[in-house]
């Protein structure tokens, strides 16, 4: 009996990066920076492995772009297959629909604010492949703009003076919410000269303990036991949301140009409480419908995409299909937004609190896209 060959998807990722119709693709994408490449055909179990040789060829961050949610799924346990779990991550679409008063879950929300951390700290040449897998619903939604998220992240030190007032009365600003015990991310508690915060997009919440205004302390803990784990030197505390809740004041001016003349009482009764709510700085479920009034680019929010540098490469899983499923995403939410018009309850002014799929491609406009199709025309 013959002897059997192992061989490992790394060492078979070598030998499929080594075919040449593959290094062809790989030069092409090196060397035409804002491309737009039609690969086809592709039968569907070649795209994951395509993707990890690009991913392992390239310095930036690879986005890869599917269509429904479990396909994105699917797509991350093959590609975690090929380069590893470390080096793959979805991100994932929120659960609430466009005009639902329903609130991200807070285990989407940290899995989605993780990512455009990640990408914030991802340094170009360190030798380590990215990808992150996001369905067509996940792209379509908004989230903080670059600008943003730096403006609403704080970095801390041992050692560095920080007056501890100031920073909790910066993190409730924030968006943080006030807790007996952080358990939970968004949540910020003081006890004396220590303060627990816990940034969604972290793994374990952060202990700070105080020396009058210096920081004597940094330290993760396990939120279910609260014991501490070792000191670290530095951390960054980024913002508790994917929109920008410091905003309130321009989020509150907005929301009172609108005309809500012709909600139904009980429509209105709720608006009214909402408002009150932002006013003063309350957590309320369906928080994350008023998200577009917080946005100064109400018109163009950011994306997924705007967190990618220049030339990077996203990868689309047929994107004349993607472009079907938008469409068809997009005209369900405005069935519904229309018969919740007629219905009194929606102003008819409400913003779309959602991209449609030209709007994607305008800000990929500076990035390389590689459509992976099974049609030889694109």
């Amino acid at each position: 009996m013959a002897a059997t060959t192992f061989l490992s998807l790394t060492a078979l990722l070598d030998e499929i990066t080594a075919l040449a119709p593959v290094r062809e693709l790989l030069a092409t994408l090196r060397a035409h920076t804002g491309a737009r490449v039609h690969i086809a055909p592709v039968p569907g179990a070649v795209r994951a492995p395509l993707v990890a040789a690009i991913a392992a060829n390239t310095t930036a961050p690879v986005v890869y772009v599917v269509s429904t949610t479990d396909a994105a799924l699917r797509a991350c346990d093959d590609l975690r297959q090929w380069i590893g779990d470390d080096h793959v991550l979805i991100f994932p679409a929120s659960d609430a629909l466009p005009y639902e008063h329903m609130s991200t879950g807070s285990d989407i929300l940290a899995a989605r604010m993780r990512v455009v951390r990640r990408l914030a700290m991802h340094e170009a040449g360190d030798g380590a492949p990215l990808v992150v897998v996001a369905s067509v619903r996940a792209l379509m939604q908004p989230t903080l703009a670059p600008a943003e998220l730096q403006a609403g992240s704080i970095r801390l030190e041992r050692g560095m003076q920080c007056a501890l007032d100031d920073l909790v009365a910066r993190l409730i600003d924030h968006g943080y919410r006030s807790a007996p015990i952080v358990e939970e991310p968004g949540e910020v508690n003081r006890r004396g000269g220590i303060v627990d915060v816990f940034s969604p997009g972290d793994d374990l919440p952060l202990r700070i303990e105080f020396f009058g205004d210096e920081i004597d302390s940094l330290r993760r803990f396990d939120p279910r036991t609260q014991r501490s784990e070792a000191q670290i030197g530095a951390a960054i505390i980024g913002p508790p949301h994917e929109f920008p809740l410091w905003r309130r004041d321009a989020a509150l001016a907005r929301m009172r140009d609108i005309d809500t003349s012709a909600l139904r009482r009980e429509a209105l009764d709720e608006w009214l409480q909402a408002f009150e709510h932002i006013r003063h700085g309350e957590r309320f479920e369906g928080r994350a419908m008023f998200a577009p009034f917080f946005r100064n680019d109400a018109d163009d929010p950011s994306t997924l995409l705007r967190h990618l540098p220049p030339g990077a490469i996203v990868a689309f899983n047929d994107a004349l299909l993607l472009a079907q499923h938008a469409a068809e995403l997009d005209h369900q939410a405005e069935t519904r937004r229309r018969q919740q018009i007629d219905a009194g309850e929606l102003p008819a002014a409400f913003p779309r609190p959602y991209l449609r799929w030209r709007e994607l491609a305008a800000q990929a406009e500076s990035l390389t896209l590689a459509d992976f199709s099974n049609n030889e025309r694109p």
